[in-house]
């Protein structure tokens, strides 16, 4: 009888820490979910006092053993509440900031997914320390102390597949918070978290690789001549990342970057939203740098170039949403952090060795990359992956070709594997953000990965 008393209370204990961040109401939202939704902040450093936001999302279909897939936006300092409320969540925002609508293409249609708003001060995460700084390391142990608690708080998730997606500037958070959760389980920290693989789209990962595609990419897409991308080919002798500090080298990629003009960097045949028309506009969509692709530099705590954010920007500033989801009213939300992105360091030059440990160690891992991006472009991505796979001397399992969604005859993208894990994929039409622009053939390619079928 005492045995079953202390049951009783435990059982209780969790239900109540759970159901402090239950979600019971969402503004703007007709009718109830067919899934539970969790919101509100877990400290990931006592120490430190640094307090991560996250939105979690059990899955519409078996939430008991589906995987559990923790989602991370880049920037760095732009806020996950992007890619729930504008890319794969179960609902998006309308027009007009008030209310929302169901995504039938969500990804929690075939898994539990955590949106974690990180590093601390990106949207309404927050710290209590007075000078901060951020990097690559800070961020995965972050990130790993973040889970820790998270499974702690909800240890009927704890044995679920886990793994570790994001895009852009993820391309770095993924990998390193991947190695994290490996070096835990290594040491045998409690909970163990049982990792499966991790994705990673869009993303930044090796600058060598990354940069050196940028010309090429632009000249294929018939955004410079012939003459100006042979010039910066001659100039640069065929390497534009080792040779851009060279005075010709980079004059001649300035101009060919240059002319490309205000197209709209994360989907280059997609309007833009927004002017390019004055100095701000251009330094925030990164004309300053020749071959950096275009992240949000310091100085812009605004939408991203070319990105419309208002409803977003709107709804999750609304006091009864903020109410709804937990966070502190005080807290006025931006879906980027110039604050953060200025004093982020970015503390590797390649997420290749990460791969190649992690591959090596059995975890299966996806790049995927909508094939119309210009902020990280497919070829910087595909460098990357011809570059690992060469160092790995990993065997091809399926040589490059396309792939369909199930019952379609249109080429969704194209596809590439290696006996080591390893996928890469490409989407085709699609920019920066590939759930946004192709739901139903994200969702297709996402839950495939998770089951590991043939795409």
């Amino acid at each position: 009888m005492k045995m079953r008393s202390v049951l009783l209370l435990s059982l209780v204990a969790l239900c109540l820490a759970q159901n402090d961040h239950f979600i019971t109401n969402l503004p703007g939202l007709s009718g109830k979910t067919n899934f539970n939704q969790y919101a509100g902040y877990i400290q990931s450093n006592s120490t430190h006092g640094r307090n991560l936001f996250y939105w979690f999302v059990e899955s519409q279909s078996n939430p008991k053993n589906d995987p559990v897939v923790l989602w991370m936006n880049g920037g760095p300092g732009c806020s996950s509440l992007d890619g729930l409320l504008t890319e794969h969540g179960p609902f998006d925002v309308n027009p007009d900031g008030s209310t929302l609508k169901i995504n039938q293409y969500s990804w929690n249609k075939v898994a539990n997914v955590i949106y974690l708003e990180s590093p601390a001060s990106v949207g309404f995460s927050y710290s209590t320390e007075t000078d901060q700084t951020f990097n690559d390391d800070k961020t995965a142990d972050d990130v790993y102390h973040f889970l820790i608690s998270f499974f702690k708080k909800y240890p009927q998730f704890a044995k679920n597949p886990f793994y570790v997606s994001g895009e852009s500037y993820a391309g770095h958070y993924v990998p390193v918070s991947t190695n994290a959760i490996f070096e835990g389980n290594k040491r045998g920290d409690n909970p163990p978290i049982n990792l499966k693989g991790f994705l990673v789209g869009n993303g930044v990962t090796d600058q060598e690789s990354d940069q050196n595609s940028v010309p090429t990419f632009i000249y294929q897409h018939a955004l410079a001549s012939q003459q100006s991308y042979e010039q910066a080919l001659k100039a640069c002798k065929g390497d534009f990342y080792n040779n851009k500090r060279d005075m010709a080298c980079g004059a001649a990629i300035s101009r060919l970057r240059g002319g490309v003009g205000p197209v709209n960097i994360y989907g280059i045949y997609s309007p833009c939203i927004n002017s390019f028309n004055n100095k701000k506009n251009q330094m925030c969509n990164g004309a300053s740098d020749p071959l950096t692709p275009w992240y949000i530099p310091a100085g812009c705590n605004l939408s991203p170039p070319c990105i419309n954010s208002t409803a977003l920007i709107t709804y999750l500033n609304r006091q009864d949403v903020k109410s709804a989801i937990h966070v502190r009213k005080d807290i006025s939300w931006d879906i980027c952090s110039g604050y953060v992105n200025s004093r982020y360091n970015w503390t590797y030059e390649s997420m290749l060795p990460f791969y190649s440990k992690l591959l090596s160690a059995g975890i299966r891992a996806i790049v995927y990359s909508g094939d119309t991006d210009l902020a990280v472009n497919m070829l910087g991505s595909e460098y990357s992956v011809t570059k690992l796979v060469n160092q790995m001397s990993a065997k091809i399992k399926r040589e490059w070709g396309y792939w369909s969604v199930s019952g379609s005859n249109q080429v969704a993208g194209y596809v590439k594997q290696w006996d080591n894990g390893l996928s890469f994929l490409t989407v085709k039409g699609a920019g920066h953000m590939v759930p946004t622009d192709k739901p139903e053939e994200s969702l297709y390619f996402f839950t495939k990965f998770l089951r590991e079928q043939d795409y």
